[in-house]
C-alpha cells in the first residue's frame, strides 16, 4: 500500500505578517547602508575633484609667479612690471610680465618673427584664436593676467590671459582693454568656473608676518603685515594721502610719485607672494545655502537654511570665511544654523544689508606661497626724475 501523503499546514496570517516585517526591516537596513555608502562615496569623489581642480589651478599660478621677470628688454622697450589692484567690484586682479619657457615646444611660437611685417607678421600671441596667426617676435617675455568677469560682481568665472610681445595698444595693462565681459573674452580664456575667491598677499622688504590684521610699518625691525596691492613701478597706484578717496583699497604703501612710473631704477618686486584660492563645491549638499532673514550692515549674527559643511570655531582662521551676496564675512563660530560673525566686509568687501534669500556660500580653501626669484628691493636715494629723496 502506498502511504497517504502527510498533510501540510499553511502559514497563518500572523506568521506572514511577521515574515514581511522582518524582510522590510532587513531591506530598510540595506537601503540605509547603501545610501550611507553612496553619500560617503559622493563626498569623497567631490573632495577628490575639488583637490584635483585646485592642484591644476595652483600649479599654473605657481609656474607663472616663479617665472616673473623684473628686468628685460632694452632701452625704449615696454616696461616690465607687476601690478595687483582691486577692480570696481573690490576683487583683486593681478597682471605681470613673465618669461616664456620652451618657446621651441610650440610651432607657432617657434615661427614667431620669422617673417616681415609686409608678409603679415604683425600679430600678438594671446592663446585665444592663435592658430594660423603670423606672430611678430615675442622677445622671450609675455604679459599674464588673472581676473574675474568685470561685469558681474557675483561671478565665479576666473580668467587667465597671456599676450606677447609685451606692450602696445592691446596690452593687458591697459585697463580699458579688460573692463567688460566682451573685451575679456576676446583676449583671455576662462580658467575655472567655480572660484569663489582668489587673493594675493605680498611680502615686501618690510614685511615680518603674513597676518593681514597687522598694520603696515616702515620701521625695519617692527611688526609689519603684507601688502595687499602691488605696483612695481611705484608710480601707477596712489600713495597714502594722495588718492582723495576714503578707504581706497588701491593705495600702495611703497608708492613714490607719478614720475617713478617711467623710471626703472626704483622698481620693487616682492620676495614672496601668498595665493589664497577658494573653490566652490560642484554638487551635492553642504557649503551652499541662503540666509533666512534680513541682515543689516551692522548685525553680527544670521541664520541660514542649512549649515552643513560651513566652518565653525574649530576651523583655522583662514578657513572661517563665508560669502553672503557679494560680501565676505569672517565667522567667530556657528551654533546650529546660526552664524556668528566677528568681521563684516572681509577680503576687501564692504558691509552691506542683505535681504532674506541671499545666497550664503563657502568653499574649500587652498593656500600656497610662491617665492619670486627676481625680487627687487628699492634703495634709499634720489628719485632719478625729481631729484627728491625716495621714501
Amino acid at each position: 500500500m502506498i502511504p497517504k501523503a502527510a498533510g501540510r499546514r499553511g502559514f497563518t496570517l500572523a506568521e506572514i505578517m511577521v515574515a514581511m516585517s522582518i524582510f522590510l526591516m532587513i531591506g530598510g537596513m540595506l537601503l540605509m547602508a547603501l545610501r550611507a555608502g553612496v553619500d560617503t562615496w559622493s563626498r569623497t569623489e567631490e573632495q577628490r575633484m575639488i583637490h584635483e581642480d585646485a592642484q591644476a589651478f595652483l600649479r599654473q599660478v605657481r609656474e607663472d609667479l616663479t617665472s616673473l621677470a623684473s628686468t628685460g628688454g632694452s632701452s625704449g622697450d615696454p616696461r616690465v612690471q607687476l601690478l595687483c589692484d582691486f577692480d570696481a567690484a573690490r576683487r583683486q586682479r593681478i597682471r605681470f610680465i613673465r618669461t616664456i619657457k620652451a618657446e621651441d615646444a610650440r610651432t607657432l611660437m617657434r615661427l614667431a618673427g620669422t617673417g616681415t611685417p609686409e608678409q603679415g607678421y604683425t600679430e600678438h600671441m594671446t592663446d585665444v584664436g592663435d592658430a594660423g596667426k603670423k606672430l611678430m617676435p615675442l622677445g622671450g617675455l609675455m604679459e599674464v593676467a588673472y581676473l574675474f568677469d568685470p561685469s558681474d560682481p557675483l561671478s565665479t568665472v576666473l580668467y587667465r590671459g597671456v599676450r606677447a610681445p609685451i606692450g602696445g595698444d592691446g596690452s593687458l595693462f591697459v585697463n580699458s582693454n579688460i573692463d567688460t565681459t566682451e573685451k575679456v573674452a576676446k583676449c583671455m580664456n576662462p580658467l575655472s568656473s567655480g572660484v569663489l575667491f582668489l587673493g594675493f598677499l605680498f611680502w615686501s622688504q618690510y614685511t615680518s608676518t603674513w597676518n593681514v590684521e597687522t598694520g603696515l610699518n616702515r620701521s625695519l625691525g617692527g611688526e609689519c603685515g603684507p601688502e595687499v596691492v602691488w605696483d612695481s613701478t611705484r608710480g601707477i597706484l596712489p600713495s597714502q594721502g594722495s588718492s582723495g578717496r576714503k578707504n581706497d583699497l588701491n593705495v600702495f604703501f611703497m608708492a613714490a610719485n607719478s614720475a617713478s612710473r617711467d623710471v626703472a631704477a626704483d622698481d620693487v618686486f616682492p620676495r614672496q607672494i601668498q595665493v589664497t584660492l577658494v573653490l566652490r563645491k560642484r554638487a551635492g549638499f553642504g557649503m551652499s545655502s541662503e540666509i533666512v532673514e534680513d541682515l543689516s550692515a551692522g548685525e553680527k549674527t544670521v541664520r541660514i537654511a542649512d549649515s552643513r559643511g560651513f566652518p565653525d570655531e574649530t576651523d583655522p582662521d583662514a578657513m572661517r570665511y563665508v560669502r553672503i551676496g557679494a560680501e565676505w564675512v569672517r565667522l567667530k563660530g556657528r551654533t546650529g544654523d546660526e552664524l556668528e560673525m566677528d568681521r563684516r566686509g572681509a577680503r576687501g568687501t564692504v558691509p552691506q544689508a542683505h535681504k532674506a534669500g541671499q545666497p550664503a556660500l563657502c568653499g574649500r580653501t587652498f593656500i600656497i606661497t610662491a617665492s619670486v626669484p627676481a625680487y627687487r628691493e628699492f634703495w634709499f636715494g634720489d628719485n632719478p626724475v625729481t631729484g627728491a629723496a625716495s621714501k
